[in-house]
């Protein structure tokens, strides 16, 4: 091994001897090399044989695997501490006992931590065996991405690789207090000193497994334990972030997250008796910290079901369900709402205003199912009608637009956007929307054109792909001139009008 190995991997150790084999069997065959690792396991007071089986690892694996044993500590946040004190390496990356990593993922992570001078890197994590981990962050690499204005809140686990020197600079340690919830303080007031926080996306390196037993702190606590819990990481960020845009862009994820998780599945899940209580504790959490900087970063959904919330409303905060509720589209001189119940009935305006909703996504979702195919000259589209309002369909279109590459992904426009042919769309009498596009003004020129969704909104354009799995063609004849035009889909079944001489 080196004198100063690449990376230091801290693992937390307590009572996962299921799964330990798989964790460091995941490191140990790194392509990074076990001369440029070291791997600081910490036995947090194990009665299942986890210490014995670290100690039988770090016996086959002299230089490599080291294992401190001590007490039990009630949560992971010591153990962290101990192992980061221990640790020798230029980064230091935090592994779950019962999570383990790709074969490549360390030589990625330094790699791109070197190239990119990143002090925090991000590696692409999925769930495993139904654990849910958010995928928003990892749809692509991000050298430089920052933080907290960004999807980077959605990640504040401590599984990521640190510089060490960033961490020993600032004297950033786990919160001793925390039993649970201390890697988030930790992560973000890592990536609030970072020079430079670096994403890597997909392939996956970080694979987090939902365990099987009982013994998870994480999976057994009741919902005033896990209020209770968030309540102390919201504090504890408080004590880290002065009040104003960076700490509601942080805390916009507990209420649209962790909180909002708990008003979701546990107001149906207690006994009728018990809701007042929860929805009075949650309530309480919404006066301190729910400050018009995170209302307005959050979903429509999500804001409504808190506006309820605050105001004791059980049976319509049951009404909204356990899921994003599925809004409508609404246009009123000029200004777009996403309408739910309660609209125009005792709930202000703003809550519907979709200042913190991806609308483009949202107007891509809402149109559901769709069709697109050629028929008599004309491409005939449709799609589901349950995202638009009924009094705003005249604001939609349907455009062929000049494609050289693969068609863009849905999005908000400024302006006129550049249409070879715009038509209308109507409601149709099978309750779905419809529109025909004739094809004849662009069968005259070879080339390739996206089929497009345009709902007008002031100045303002929300462009979004027309989607379909169908393939058609057929020869299409202008003036004296017969070409073939095919329709088919692209990238992500985004329709592609294409004209063949």
């Amino acid at each position: 091994m080196a004198a100063v190995p690449d990376v230091s991997v801290v693992i937390p150790v307590y009572n996962t001897a299921a799964y330990l084999p798989a964790c460091l069997d995941s490191l140990l065959g790194q392509t990074i090399g076990t001369d440029r690792l070291e791997v600081v396991a910490v036995d947090d007071g194990s009665t299942d044989g986890s210490g014995a089986l670290l100690d039988d690892y770090a016996a086959a694996h002299p230089g490599v695997v080291r294992v401190v044993h001590q007490a039990n500590s009630g949560g992971p946040a010591r153990p962290c501490n101990v192992g980061l004190d221990h640790a020798r390496g230029r980064f230091v990356f935090f592994l779950g006992s019962d999570d383990y990593l790709a074969g490549d993922g360390l030589a990625r992570m330094v790699a791109a931590a070197d190239e990119w001078d990143a002090d925090v890197v991000v590696p692409a994590m999925v769930g495993v065996n139904g654990r849910n981990v958010d995928q928003r962050l990892f749809h692509r690499d991000e050298p430089d991405m920052p933080f907290p204005r960004s999807n980077l809140p959605f990640s504040l686990s401590n599984t990521k690789l640190f510089r060490r020197s960033l961490l020993d600079e600032h004297g950033i340690r786990y919160a001793l207090d925390m039993r649970v919830g201390s890697d988030q303080p930790f992560a973000i007031s890592a990536m609030l000193a970072a020079r430079r926080i670096s994403v890597l996306g997909r392939p996956h390196i970080y694979f987090a497994v939902r365990r099987d037993d009982a013994d998870n702190i994480s999976y057994t606590t009741t919902w005033r334990d896990r209020l209770a819990a968030i309540v102390s990481v919201i504090e504890h960020i408080c004590a880290i972030v002065p009040p104003g845009d960076d700490r509601d862009a942080i805390i916009r994820r507990h209420f649209g997250w962790e909180l909002n998780k708990i008003v979701m599945r546990n107001i149906a899940d207690v006994a009728p008796d018990e809701r007042p209580e929860l929805l009075a504790a949650v309530a309480a959490v919404a006066d301190d910290y729910l400050t018009p900087g995170v209302e307005r970063l959050l979903k429509v959904g999500t804001r409504l079901r808190w506006w309820h919330v605050r105001r004791g409303d059980i049976p319509a905060v049951l009404a909204l369900g356990d899921g994003a509720p599925k809004v409508r589209a609404h246009v009123e001189d000029g200004e777009l709402f996403l309408v739910l119940p309660g609209f125009r009935d005792g709930v202000p305006d703003d809550v519907f205003r979709p200042t913190g909703d991806n609308v483009p996504n949202v107007l891509q979702r809402g149109l559901g199912e769709q069709t697109a195919e050629l028929r008599d000259g004309a491409l005939h589209v449709t799609a589901s009608s349950e995202g638009i309002a009924a009094d705003t369909v005249g604001a939609l279109s349907v455009a062929l637009v000049a494609a050289e590459g693969p068609p863009a992904p849905a999005r908000l426009v400024t302006g006129e956007p550049a249409a070879v042919v715009r038509v209308p769309v109507v409601l149709g009498a099978d309750g779905r929307l419809h529109a025909e596009a004739d094809v004849t003004e662009i069968a005259a020129h070879r080339g390739r054109w996206a089929a497009r969704w345009q709902l007008r909104v002031g100045g303002d354009v929300y462009d979004v792909p027309v989607r379909s799995a169908l393939t058609s063609s057929a020869p299409v004849r202008r003036r004296l001139r017969t070409t073939t035009v095919e329709v088919r889909p692209g990238l992500q079944d985004r329709v592609v009008v294409e004209v063949r001489s």
